[in-house]
């Protein structure tokens, strides 16, 4: 579809182009205690088109952005770029020139073997890692969720930039459990766990109220974790998943 896309946009009006394509893999767990209650695999693919159009003496330029469906069809995806070249000739912005190549047309997170980290391989030391916490009879997990993203980006541009970047990205959901005897306490929380840069090695430790740390070196090498703190609430209060880093 780039190779169309990219042909009907030489064949219009824009004076420059770009084109991002963004593909998800994602893989999303829903558990109640530490039983799967139903899982889903997604697999998406988003294309935005931005068109750019310049004034006569090439003073100003403006440009418009639509995202394209994947099912469009090629006379679809022509008269949205028409659309698009008109609207961006109604914007007035001081002239710039886009981007040109760097010279590095791959980026991308990698694990300490080189490799791209599976969806599954990063979801199942996640299940791992919830597997190991340190539950009572007063203080327990009622459930969780996990989801797991692995985005590739690619961006094209008619300067003749074509860059691809792949990394994870996941979010935890918790719903946690603590009660006294006369009353229980269920309290939720979300967190992002987030990538902090390609060489970052530091450990992913949780650490609970019960002193108990649970800790996925191989994950953070792969996905390049910031650290992560989960404290159960104690009675008749609310628990705490942040995260630092």
């Amino acid at each position: 579809m780039l190779d169309q896309i990219i042909r009907l946009l030489g064949e219009s009006e824009a004076d420059a182009w770009e084109v991002t394509e963004t593909r998800t893999e994602g893989w999303d767990l829903y558990f109640i205690r530490h039983d799967l209650d139903q899982n889903r695999i997604r697999n998406t693919v988003h294309t935005t088109v931005r068109v750019f159009r310049c004034s006569g003496d090439r003073s100003m330029i403006g440009s418009a952005s639509e995202e394209l469906p994947p099912t469009a069809s090629e006379e679809e995806a022509r008269e949205l770029i028409r659309l698009l070249c008109e609207r961006a000739s109604y914007v007035r912005n001081p002239y710039y020139e886009l981007c040109g190549p760097s010279g590095d047309s791959r980026t991308g997170s990698e694990g300490s073997d080189g490799k791209q980290p599976e969806t599954g391989e990063i979801a199942a030391q996640f299940l791992d890692v919830f597997r190991s916490v340190r539950e009572t009879e007063d203080t327990f997990l009622n459930s969780y969720e996990i989801f797991v993203d692995m985005k590739t980006v690619r961006f094209l541009n008619s300067n003749g930039v074509d860059v691809t970047d792949t990394r994870p990205q996941s979010m935890l959901e918790v719903v946690s459990n603590a009660r006294d005897g006369k009353r229980e306490n269920c309290t939720g929380s979300t967190t992002r766990v987030r990538r902090t840069g390609k060489n970052w090695r530091g450990p992913w430790k949780r650490r609970f109220a019960s002193g108990v740390t649970a800790c996925a070196p191989s994950l953070c090498r792969s996905s390049g974790l910031c650290l992560l703190f989960f404290r159960p609430p104690r009675s008749g209060r609310s628990a705490a998943f942040s995260s630092t880093g």
